[in-house]
């Protein structure tokens, strides 16, 4: 839009107005809102960038070095209370099989492991390690790929051995059948609960 096209065009101001300009959807050109801290994200590898231009000449200086720009601190949500916790059970029961197929599994690994909703859906299943009952009450493993790669191997808590003995009985590849827009789904069940 400021018909930039080579990096010694770049501004200071450009920099600031890219913030406020981040935060704007476009519905015509498919550009979606970013909050502060994506924008400010962007700015740090487009200073990256520059600095790659300045060393080789393309630019004099780099207007995005000296910004000052902080992210902002992430939004921090209460924790659901029991009673919560139990308008969301009662919630789930009241909803159709087709979603309860894939909103019971996902809370249920959700609550008993803490874990973001993106890792409820256990990709293979070989991801779970079941083991005979021991006297220390250990029953299996199961290992979460987490956002930026990481890997983290949790003891299965007791009550989810019923649920990933019947997945592994009946050869199933994933503990739930995820629809496409499945933080959508999630958003949605939670609004018809009133949370």
């Amino acid at each position: 839009e400021q018909e930039i096209t080579v990096p010694r065009q770049l501004t200071y101001q450009h920099c600031l107005d890219y913030l406020k300009w981040r935060k704007l959807p476009d519905k015509e050109s498919g550009k979606y809102a970013a909050g502060h801290n994506t924008a400010v994200l962007e700015l740090k590898f487009l200073a990256l960038v520059m600095r790659h231009a300045v060393r080789c000449g393309y630019a004099q200086g780099n207007p995005c070095r000296e910004l000052g720009l902080s992210r902002k601190r992430a939004k921090l949500f209460p924790d659901y209370t029991d009673a919560d916790i139990q308008t969301i059970v009662d919630g789930i029961h009241r909803e159709p099989a087709e979603k309860r197929a894939y909103l019971w599994p996902s809370f249920l690994v959700a609550y008993y492991h803490g874990v973001r909703l993106s890792e409820t859906n256990v990709h293979p299943m070989r991801a779970v390690t079941l083991l005979p009952p021991s006297p220390a009450g250990r029953v299996g493993s199961i290992t979460f790929h987490q956002k930026g790669g990481k890997v983290r191997v949790k003891p299965l808590h007791p009550e989810l051995l019923a649920m990933f003995t019947e997945l592994q009985a009946r050869r199933a590849t994933e503990t739930f059948p995820q629809p496409k827009s499945f933080a959508k789904e999630w958003h949605n069940f939670l609004h018809r609960c009133g949370l």
